[in-house]
């Protein structure tokens, strides 16, 4: 029987194991906070991910005597809106369900933001788990706290905080991630790693890619990121590292061009003086120049999009690995000091 390690995460606890994914109905009841027996599923993932995996989690709920209902929605970014939500709100209905019946979201970031969308949301709140199947969401989405959805060509303009009753991460799902999603994760890693946990970088190149170690320690140096931040407002944490450039660039190309890993690791070479992130990006397969857009283009949209407070502009900086600040910018002087960023990647 496949072991598995449990890390807590605030409200609820993340269980880590390569093959434990379709022992969920089991799952449900273990720990020290037992989400509970479910009546019903409603199993919300991608149409990808439902080619791949689909039916053997059918069959492991049906192995253990629930029904499953499957509800599919588009996994890209730009899929990441109200209608979605509202879809799975229409199919919940639909099916009539209730208090003792479980929302499960089987994907990645978008399919695990849209189920904590949709819970948080569904008569009040209902509890949901997630089955994250991209690195990224295993490192992200799995450490919940928030949902957020994409709004009128704005990034994460719609939030709620939600988080899963319980994250079940399977290092197995990675095995059939395509490998510029595999790499594209690699930027939120480094940024943690960057803040929290340098020696981290090391093993992001390492062949083979030792994925269980590197989500353990990704999601614990996380964990300590996220409770030095508490109460802080979310320019000033740490965790918005590089986020303002690359939601921006995500933005301006309508979320088509970059995947939201690639656009992070762009932002990240904006805003870190570190040696060598550059090269290491390079190497990993992640974009370390922009070009189809200006610098004044950028800078009008990061403005728009995160206007500060009293008129300054707050910006997370690094300026070497376990060293980041707060740089605090008067109205008058924020195009310049954007700008003199961007040059780094333009």
């Amino acid at each position: 029987m496949e072991s598995y390690r449990v890390m807590p995460a605030g409200t609820h606890e993340i269980l880590v194991g390569s093959g434990i994914a379709f022992r969920l109905p089991e799952l449900l009841a273990a720990g020290s906070r037992p989400v509970g027996a479910p009546g019903r599923i409603a199993l919300l993932t991608d149409r990808t991910v439902a080619g791949l995996y689909l039916a053997r989690c059918q069959k492991a709920f049906a192995d253990a005597g629930l029904d499953v209902r499957p509800i599919a929605i588009d996994g890209q970014e730009n899929g990441k809106t109200l209608d979605a939500v509202r879809s799975v709100f229409e199919q919940m209905e639909d099916m009539s369900f209730g208090d003792s019946d479980r929302l499960v979201a089987l994907g990645g970031g978008v399919v695990c933001d849209v189920a904590g969308f949709a819970a948080a949301g569904y008569r009040g709140g209902c509890p949901h788990v997630i089955l994250p199947t991209t690195l990224l969401s295993m490192v992200d989405s799995s450490m919940g706290g928030r949902c957020q959805l994409n709004f009128r060509g704005h990034k994460n303009l719609l939030s709620l905080p939600s988080a899963p009753a319980l994250a079940v991460v399977d290092p197995s799902f990675l095995q059939t991630l395509p490998k510029r999603h595999l790499a594209a994760a690699m930027s939120e890693i480094a940024k943690f790693a960057l803040l929290d946990d340098p020696s981290l970088l090391d093993l992001l190149e390492k062949v083979p890619f030792p994925a269980e170690e590197v989500i353990v320690r990704a999601l614990a140096a996380r964990a300590r990121l996220l409770g030095a931040a508490s109460g802080v407002p979310h320019e000033d944490s740490p965790l918005s590292l590089g986020h303002a450039v690359g939601h921006s660039i995500e933005s301006h190309f309508r979320f088509l061009r970059f995947l939201h890993g690639e656009a992070v690791a762009l932002g990240l070479l904006a805003v870190c003086s570190s040696p060598g992130l550059r090269d290491l990006f390079g190497r990993l397969g992640l974009p370390v120049q922009l070009d189809g857009v200006t610098a004044e283009t950028l800078v009008r949209r990061i403005l728009r999009d995160y206007p500060g407070h009293a008129g300054t502009l707050r910006m997370v900086l690094l300026d070497r690995p376990g060293s980041y600040r707060v740089e605090t910018v008067a109205a008058p002087q924020a195009e310049g000091f954007l700008s003199a960023l961007l040059a780094r990647i333009l």
